[in-house]
């Protein structure tokens, strides 16, 4: 039974409804559904159910076997080609539909055939048309015929796999013989690329054979790969290519399906196979190869001094990360100019989470943005920032601050030695260097020269550093705490970055410039900005966006070109449109180039956090005020 019957049967009740009432609620004519009732009648006839009628009451719907209609509303989801149920299955299955079709489809045979009103179809519409254009796809109207997808043959497929196959959804060609020619695929795949030595991922590979497949089951529905897509093979790809042909004659394809190769077929074969494969630095295939260049490497170098000069970390001797970036970047180069989507994605948290990595991946995107002469993709970018992520990680793991630590106790207590040695054994890792004193002494001790405090007596005067009170021998609680309080080096050297003078609470700009401006001029007016900070602020947001979403943004100039680190809170009066969010409280940052580096990831990290807790952020904008922001942000747990 067709799905709109079965949706006309979900309406139906018991007590009676008028046509009225039955095609207000979904979305159709009376006439359509008195039509509609008469072909449920006959659908559902021996079924153990009936539609009855009554002049002026309307329709319902009677069970009269309760055994035989359960069995026969079980057989609804059997039908592989049913209609779709929902929104998100109707943007699925108009997808499917036009990608799978090159003829015209008109809008209002759609409504009738989907069991919706035009308006209600005609805003789902836009939603596939938002995924066709991540492929360079689009829908073409053309009056008094309606609409169809546009594009590459090889765009579409690519759309496919993303959209169709590797999510495994409905309203696709499925089944157990696509699984069955799969495995084939596989099977022949796997052997060849021992014989290449190409190395994949699990994932990558995976993908090669969906995509095989795929093109084989396109062109015996006739979709072919046109020439114009590979004017001027690319020798660089050689090996691919060669692989790909192979492996099409092993599978037999022009005996077994009928279909004569044309040579764009293999050669974008060539290419996603290119674009998947892991690359070994150590390869030596000759000059027309997909190698290492000095021009892959210098762009590497370039994106790291880049990264150093704008944020003042230094990643620029880092070997791990190099080889990461060159890795990535050889088969991007393939994937961007021929639209192929990268596999496993980082999640799109990390932007959030990992808020200096995907600054970085950002300029780095510029770089190549520039390098390529192509966008890079946001798919790609969060790939950057994910080895970013790693790297920066590693740097935190390797680099464990060492921390300079008081013990203040009663004097010439024996304990107070035994708890040194303690501290000592318990907290060694952590400790630089380890005094003790006596309250009366601390007014001789210089503070610059010490991290934390722990005292087992009360402390009275005020102390620039963070200060921990304890027992006099260690309770087992209390290592646990201050490992936790050393670990986490304190939320003090906060204090540096966040001034009260520097939290702006009534900005009133209506554009993204306008309150840029606003409050660089403010902050200004506080302390020393250089000529051109405003603009080098400006031209950044072009390298990316830096609203994270949360109503929060976080800009910041291209260069670091203060002489102290400045950091100037926010609240705007009312939200503006940013890049692609709205927000309403911004963290302009400008570091300096003698900023630590792991302090500087810190930062950027409580940071991140704090601009990602949407009930701390709602907080400061209703009540904008520097010591409710300053409470916020050091109760946030990293």
């Amino acid at each position: 039974m067709e799905n709109r019957l079965w949706l006309l049967l979900d309406a139906l009740s018991e007590d009676y409804k008028t046509s009225k009432q039955l095609g207000e609620e979904l979305g159709i004519s009376e006439k359509t559904v008195r039509t509609r009732i008469r072909e449920l009648e006959e659908a559902i006839e021996g079924s153990g159910a009936q539609v009855f009628s009554k002049p002026r009451y309307g329709y319902c719907i009677r069970v009269e076997e309760p055994d035989t209609w359960e069995a026969f509303k079980t057989g609804r989801y059997k039908d592989e080609s049913r209609l779709p149920l929902d929104s998100g299955e109707r943007v699925d299955y108009m997808l499917a539909l036009f990608l799978n079709r090159g003829d015209y489809r008109k809008l209002e045979d759609l409504s009738d055939f989907l069991f919706v009103s035009s308006k209600t179809l005609t805003n789902e519409l836009k939603r596939v048309e938002q995924i066709l254009e991540r492929f360079s796809l689009s829908l073409e109207r053309k009056p008094y015929y309606g609409i169809r997808a546009v594009g590459r043959e090889f765009d579409k497929r690519c759309c496919i796999l993303q959209n169709f196959y590797l999510p495994k959804k409905s309203f696709w060609i499925g089944g157990e013989k696509q699984e069955q020619g799969q495995s084939v695929v596989a099977a022949a795949l796997l052997e060849l690329t021992r014989e290449y030595d190409m190395r994949f991922t699990e994932i990558a590979f995976q993908n090669t054979v969906l995509y095989i497949s795929l093109s084989i089951s396109r062109m015996k529905k006739g979709f072919f790969i046109g020439t114009a897509m590979s004017p001027i093979p690319d020798r660089r790809i050689r090996r691919e290519v060669e692989l790909a042909a192979r492996l099409y004659e092993r599978l037999d394809v022009e005996a077994v399906h009928k279909i004569r190769m044309p040579w764009a077929e293999i050669y974008l074969a060539g290419v996603y196979i290119a674009g998947r494969r892991i690359l070994s630095l150590d390869e030596d295939r000759g000059e027309n190869n997909l190698v290492a260049t000095a021009q892959i490497d210098g762009l590497v170098s370039q994106i790291l001094e880049e990264i150093y000069i704008s944020y003042g970390v230094e990643l620029r001797e880092d070997l791990n990360l190099r080889i990461m970036l060159i890795q990535h970047l050889i088969p991007m180069e393939i994937r961007v100019r021929y639209n192929i989507p990268v596999e496993n994605v980082p999640d799109r948290q990390i932007r959030e989470k990992y808020m200096l990595a995907y600054s970085m991946a950002q300029l780095a995107a510029a770089q190549m943005t520039e390098y390529y002469e192509r966008e890079m993709p946001e798919d790609e970018v969060l790939c950057m920032a994910l080895y970013f992520a790693m790297a920066l990680e590693e740097k935190k793991t390797m680099r464990k601050k060492k921390n300079r630590i008081l013990l203040v106790c009663v004097s010439g207590k024996a304990s107070s030695r035994l708890l040194k040695y303690r501290f000592q054994r318990e907290f060694g890792e952590y400790i630089d260097s380890l005094e003790i004193c006596g309250v009366h002494e601390l007014e001789q001790v210089d503070f610059k020269q010490v991290d934390f405090v722990f005292t087992t007596v009360p402390i009275y005067r005020k102390v620039s550093v963070p200060i921990m009170e304890i027992h006099d021998f260690l309770e087992s609680g209390e290592i646990m705490s201050i490992r936790h309080f050393l670990q986490a080096g304190g939320m003090q050297f906060l204090n540096r970055y966040y001034r009260r003078e520097l939290f702006f609470s009534d900005i009133k700009g209506e554009s993204r410039e306008q309150v840029i401006h606003e409050i660089c001029e403010r902050t200004g007016n506080v302390v020393w900005l250089p000529e051109g900070f405003e603009e080098s602020v400006i031209e950044r947001e072009q390298y990316g966006a830096t609203d994270f979403g949360n109503l929060t943004a976080i800009p910041h100039p291209r260069y670091m070109m203060t002489r102290e680190t400045v950091v100037a809170v926010a609240v705007l009066k009312k939200p503006v449109l940013w890049s692609a969010n709205m927000v309403q409280l911004v963290v302009l940052t400008s570091l300096n180039e003698d900023e630590d580096d792991e302090e500087t990831q810190e930062f950027y990290e409580i940071t991140a956090a704090f601009l990602s807790d949407k009930e701390a952020v709602e907080s400061v904008i209703q009540e904008p005020v520097f010591e409710n922001f300053e409470k916020k942000i050091t109760a946030l747990k990293r």
